[in-house]
């Protein structure tokens, strides 16, 4: 069912008189992260609640040290070592117009994700997702968080830090690669192509996806179940956690929601 071409679903318990909305974001502030918000914002019109991955006021009082940045100080060019570093930072402005440097104290991770949002335009102020909490705020709705943001710090925090250097390793050995499967993954949001888009995450994350997507997919799933129960709510997550045997719309339908796309 998931291989539908929907970012929006229809969620509700059979005999249920809630009915609440699953869609799929993408975490970025360009024009393509923008393609489906007015078919988001109809939903969130129907809704008393909205939840996001997490929650974006309680992300706002947390500070970033202990987790954005390497432990005890050391910087990616220690771990490198000067001569690799400078090449992998020449690959990096060459291909991408991005500076490493900058990014040097940063977990590697965070630096990917600030690398893929580079080959982006920045339209618009704020990201899709912080787009979809205020407009909920603006409408005096219940917010929430599927997960919570210390949650997804714990993620972070469980990414071994040579597995996550090896990425920066291979982006600088075939960047071409990367920015298609960019470019790719965008696309296929654009088109609604939900299933696609689950497929190209689930091989760029390698051997770190069950930490990534299923497990989390297996918990936001469980969360979600419990919000439909008592309220209309509006729940917005990455699209790549939609789709797939082991994606949220696949484990509602399990714990017995009737998921409809929402076509447009």
């Amino acid at each position: 069912m998931a291989k539908r071409n929907s970012v929006l679903w229809q969620i509700q318990f059979p005999d249920s008189h809630f009915t609440s909305y699953l869609f799929g974001t993408m975490h970025l502030q360009a024009s393509e992260a923008y393609n489906h918000v007015s078919m988001a914002e109809k939903a969130i019109d129907t809704c008393q609640s909205i939840y996001l991955e997490f929650n974006l006021d309680e992300a706002s009082q947390i500070s970033p040290t202990d987790y954005f940045f390497f432990p005890k100080g050391i910087t990616l060019e220690e771990h490198l070592g000067t001569k690799r570093f400078e090449k992998i930072r020449k690959q990096f402005l060459k291909s991408f117009d991005f500076e490493l440097a900058a990014y040097n104290s940063f977990l590697p991770i965070l630096t990917l994700n600030a690398v893929s949002e580079s080959l982006f335009n920045k339209v618009h102020a704020v990201s899709l997702d912080s787009h979809l909490w205020n407009y909920g705020q603006s409408n005096n709705l219940k917010l929430g968080g599927v997960e919570s943001f210390q949650d997804q710090l714990t993620i972070l925090k469980c990414i071994p830090i040579d597995y996550q250097i090896s990425l920066i390793k291979n982006m600088a050995k075939n960047p071409k690669r990367f920015r298609k499967q960019t470019n790719q993954a965008a696309t296929a949001y654009q088109n609604q192509e939900i299933h696609k888009l689950y497929k190209i995450t689930k091989r760029s994350l390698g051997k770190i996806r069950s930490l990534m997507l299923y497990d989390r997919n297996l918990r936001m799933a469980q969360k979600i179940t419990e919000i439909v129960k008592s309220e209309n709510a509006f729940i917005g997550v990455g699209a790549a956690h939609l789709s797939g045997q082991k994606g949220v719309i696949h484990h509602l339908v399990n714990s017995g929601i009737i998921c409809r796309p929402v076509l447009t």
